[in-house]
């Protein structure tokens, strides 16, 4: 979440600044300008909401990975057959990988027995691994191991 307030305070720079320097020039483009980056200022707190609103959540059967919209995926204990600690590894990459973090490094990684469909809106894809950013690791992965077998 700090990453999210220094994009913001720069976005909010960027606006009064480019504000002032293009509206010497032409009002109409530095009011334009500014719209576009109000909207990203949008985004932002929309991406920090997300992450924020949309946790990680460890059920009885699974671990529930929320996505867009109201859908979301399951990964049941019984299709999980690891899980990694990859907080200073390389950061898996590739079709399979579903990296399920927006802007921090991913701290876990789990595999997956069987691929499993992850829906988006324009297409489906199945994902072999989850690369995943938890808050409080220390008690995460016991949590899943333990019911991993």
């Amino acid at each position: 979440m700090p990453l999210l307030y220094i994009f913001a305070f720069l976005a909010i720079s960027e606006l009064l600044v480019v504000h002032w320097l293009v509206s010497a020039w032409s009002v109409p483009i530095a009011f334009a300008l500014s719209a576009i980056t109000a909207l990203s200022l949008v985004a932002i707190g929309y991406l920090g909401m997300w992450a924020v609103l949309r946790p990680l959540v460890l059920t009885g059967e699974g671990i529930f990975i929320p996505g867009a919209g109201p859908a979301g995926t399951l990964l049941t204990f019984e299709n999980i057959s690891e899980i990694r600690h990859i907080a200073f590894s390389p950061e898996p990459k590739g079709k399979g990988n579903w990296r399920r973090t927006a802007l921090a490094h991913p701290n876990f990684l789990l595999c997956l027995r069987s691929p499993v469909a992850r829906r988006t809106l324009v297409r489906t894809r199945m994902i072999e691994s989850v690369s995943v950013r938890v808050d409080d690791p220390a008690r995460f992965a016991p949590a899943v191991q333990s019911r991993l077998g």
